[in-house]
């Protein structure tokens, strides 16, 4: 028997749930993907241990952690989705426009791009020189806070990752002594791109996109005694782009960041002894998400598409042990 197979055979097996980053269209991706895995499995990811957000996937993690199930996130991103659904908003193209057409010119955070300089983080350093975003964060957390309308999740380990705009320092909000704001604004501070969305305050100070220095964040989870952690990477991409129109390359250029990154932190965890598994867009996704993953427009379609996409890649050979354990555990 494998230790896979010995790890997640137990009653209560120690599993980590990972949301990566991505965007509308990554957030989309994200409940197309687990509904086709809980559906082949039976197993419910708010069982996990630990359940991991950054950005997009920081929304998807707060309504795990609330108990709602996959296929009922599905049903808000779905051609028959209830108006009154609780991503029904994000899925507007209004949500992510400014009153104000133009910004003003002046870098958002100098901290944060002089700090990213020195460590070569050439993303953080453009992340600071960007003139703050115009568009707020409200629809995000009225999103949120329709499931969870005061406090922290119910869920014992929901944890949602941001940055410190003045220093570009990670937070991992809901963590072992780490701040515990209102759900929903840590989420949205999560979700905060510089740029495009308005910094979150808590507690005096500045927060962004907790995508800034991973899209994943699993390293994360290195020390949490785990049995197992099963990874869900929107922003992960292994083929260069098939356009060469200059923001399909940079977005290719970010996915192919997205994926080294992922690669060397779960190859961490597995070294600990943790096995894990990674879940990703296929080609065909990327094709679907495109370079702009934010035009709520195509949100339907990308969550329809990893449904069955997921589904295909998890009935491959290579993920039967998975599918076999999970199911036990389910």
């Amino acid at each position: 028997m494998s230790p896979l197979s010995i790890s997640l055979g137990r009653a209560a097996p120690r599993t980590g749930l990972l949301l990566g980053a991505g965007g509308v269209l990554g957030g989309a991706w994200l409940t197309g993907a687990l509904a086709a895995l809980s559906r082949l499995t039976g197993w419910q990811p708010h069982h996990a241990r630990v359940i991991v957000g950054t950005s997009a996937g920081a929304v998807i993690a707060a309504l795990l952690a609330a108990g709602v199930a996959p296929a009922d996130i599905l049903s808000a991103s779905s051609a028959a989705a209830r108006d009154d659904g609780p991503l029904a908003d994000l899925l507007l193209e209004r949500t992510y426009r400014s009153a104000r057409r133009w910004p003003r010119l002046l870098p958002g955070s100098l901290g944060l791009a002089g700090r990213a300089l020195r460590d070569r983080a050439l993303l953080r350093v453009l992340c600071g020189l960007l003139p703050r975003g115009l568009v707020a964060t409200t629809t995000i957390e009225a999103a949120v806070a329709r499931v969870v309308p005061e406090g922290w999740a119910p869920h014992p380990a929901c944890w949602i990752v941001a940055s410190d705009y003045g220093t570009g320092d990670r937070v991992v909000f809901g963590s072992p002594g780490a701040p515990r704001p209102p759900l929903a604004r840590g989420v949205a501070a999560s979700c905060a791109i510089p740029g495009l969305f308005s910094p979150v305050g808590i507690a005096g100070r500045w927060y962004v996109d907790g995508g800034l220095r991973s899209m994943s964040n699993a390293d994360v989870l290195e020390r949490q005694r785990l049995d197992a952690v099963i990874a869900l990477n929107p922003m992960s991409g292994r083929a260069g782009p098939r356009r060469r129109a200059p923001l399909e390359r940079m977005m290719a250029a970010v996915r192919a960041w997205s994926a080294a990154r992922v690669d060397a932190e779960l190859r961490r965890l597995r070294e600990a002894g943790t096995p894990a598994l990674l879940i990703e867009p296929t080609e065909d996704d990327l094709d679907a998400i495109g370079p702009r993953v934010m035009d709520a427009r195509r949100a339907r379609r990308v969550a329809e598409l990893a449904r069955e996409t997921t589904a295909a890649e998890l009935e491959r050979p290579a993920a039967r042990p998975w599918m076999d354990a999970l199911s036990r555990a389910g």
